[in-house]
């Protein structure tokens, strides 16, 4: 804006604008520019040009202190641009005008005015369409939407925003000594000093792993990327399932070993007790080989955790009831003959809700016929699983696929696809599914234990990497051959007995 001189300079121009009643009428000749009129000012001429703009007529625009902003003539409000409190501001748009004429979110207009932490919690939901209904205001701390005092409750009470809380029942509910509930508690904080945290904090000059001297030293690489952390957990899972053991992202990894309350040790143990054990004897070992100069390994970290796992056995009794066993049991079972198989699954990173999707269409031989993965924004996993099922109902539909026997590991996805569930129930997301549900093919919806879901949990992990454009595979990816391989193989094993009992068919 310019001073008064220039301002008063510019009287012989308003006065071409202005009315005999004071009001600013329409002038075919005038150039386009940006005029404020400030209250009391129009009688007596004085009008301060903001600057000359180019909004797309051949008539002058007009822009008052009440925000409001028209081209002379019409009543067409001009969403570009707006003066409040004497102000120069972006002018307020609706969401449906960030939406190209594909139908797709205008990311060109959108990255120019929003963050990209907040962008990728809008790549979350879908655009708006006329056949989603009105708008409607809802209770973002419950998935029904609704406000209650217990949800409100709960968001006052949360610890500081960080999602990473969510779990501190599942860590310090494990049958372990306290000292390694402790250790697994700060490793979910990033609280360690391993050598990148203490660079981080100008503690040290270098990085470096000090064992095997490649790569930076930071958590990651010492519970699972060190030759030595890769040599026990090798040795524990066996070749095949290491193969696929570290494709998560490190805090999903961590997150999903924790809480797996698989059978493990011949049914004693759950599998998250045993993680966290050897987890802290990795720490325990690499705090001794750096900072103890007469440290002798004795005892192998295996042998080790072994032992203490049985110590805990006889200290907390049996964890593990016995249908864990049972589950453990199961496998990915193929679709009925003239059927495909759609598995999907979600990835959603503990820290940062980034959220990632996946899946597999297989054959009633188990062979491949197509998979995807793409990353979908930072959303909660209730739902990053339903853009999973919506993505894959998608896919399904291009590849000619009209029997669908559709599975997802997630219960509650199955209640609301089944009209059982109340959660998300008048959301665009859920409406879409439905939509895709109702069209001429039939898609039968089952929940399955997770062992059942391996392929899309990897094909979900690898999203983070690929973007909102994702990536689509007509044939199997390398990074999940073996677990292909492998579920095809149990299910082959036992194929002549092991059938659900609501397969069609």
């Amino acid at each position: 804006m310019r001073g008064d001189q220039e301002a008063t300079g510019n009287n012989s121009r308003m006065e071409g604008l202005r009315g005999s009643d004071g009001r600013v009428e329409e002038v075919e000749d005038a150039p386009p520019r940006m005029v404020l009129e400030k209250p009391g000012q129009l009688s007596s001429g004085q009008g301060v040009r903001l600057n000359e703009a180019n909004v797309g007529s051949s008539k002058g625009v007009v822009v008052r202190t009440d925000g409001e902003c028209r081209v002379m003539g019409t009543s067409q409000v001009a969403p570009s641009f707006a003066v409040a409190h004497g102000k120069f501001v972006p002018r307020p748009v609706s969401v449906s005008d960030m939406v190209d004429e594909r139908g797709d979110w205008d990311w060109g207009r959108l990255r120019g005015v929003l963050p990209e932490e907040v962008l990728d919690r809008i790549a979350a939901y879908p655009t708006p369409k006329a056949q989603y209904g009105s708008d409607v205001p809802g209770w973002r701390w419950d998935d029904k939407q609704i406000f209650s005092v217990r949800s409100a409750y709960a968001f006052l009470k949360r610890d500081d925003g960080n999602h990473r809380h969510r779990h501190w029942r599942q860590i310090w509910s494990l049958k372990v000594p306290q000292r390694v509930r402790v250790f697994m508690w700060l490793t979910v904080h990033g609280k360690h000093m391993s050598n990148a945290e203490r660079v981080r904090r100008h503690l040290a000059t270098s990085a470096e792993c000090p064992i095997c001297h490649d790569g930076e030293e930071d958590l990651d690489h010492i519970l699972r990327s060190c030759p030595t952390a890769c040599e026990l957990w090798r040795r524990i899972l066996g070749p095949i399932r290491f193969a696929d053991f570290c494709l998560n992202p490190f805090d999903v990894w961590l997150m999903d070993n924790l809480s797996c309350t698989d059978a493990w040790m011949g049914g004693r143990m759950e599998w998250g007790a045993c993680f966290s054990v050897w987890c802290w004897l990795l720490w325990k070992f690499r705090c001794s080989r750096v900072l103890d100069e007469d440290f002798i390994e004795r005892e192998g970290i295996y042998d080790r955790g072994c032992r203490l796992l049985v110590e805990c056995e006889s200290t907390f009794g049996v964890t593990v009831a016995p249908v864990r066993e049972l589950h453990r049991r199961q496998c990915w079972v193929g679709p009925a003959r003239d059927w495909v198989k759609l598995n999907v699954d979600a990835a959603v990173g503990v820290s940062d809700d980034r959220a990632s999707v996946g899946g597999v269409i297989r054959g009633a031989d188990g062979e491949w016929i197509f998979g995807f993965t793409r990353f979908v924004g930072r959303c909660t996993v209730l739902l990053a699983e339903l853009w999973a099922v919506l993505d894959g109902l998608r896919h399904a539909w291009a590849v000619n696929c009209r029997r669908v026997e559709l599975e997802t590991d997630n219960k509650e996805v199955e209640r609301i696809l089944k009209h059982d569930s109340e959660s998300l129930g008048a959301s665009a997301l859920v409406m879409a599914i439905h939509e895709w549900l109702r069209k001429d093919w039939v898609v039968f919806v089952r929940h399955v234990p997770r062992e059942c879901n391996g392929v899309a949990d990897s094909l979900a992990a690898m999203g983070r990497d690929y973007g909102w454009q994702g990536s689509t595979f007509p044939t199997p990816p390398w990074g999940i051959v073996h677990r292909l391989d492998d579920e095809r193989q149990q299910w082959l094993s036992t194929r002549p007995v092991q059938r659900f009992v609501d397969d069609p068919g």
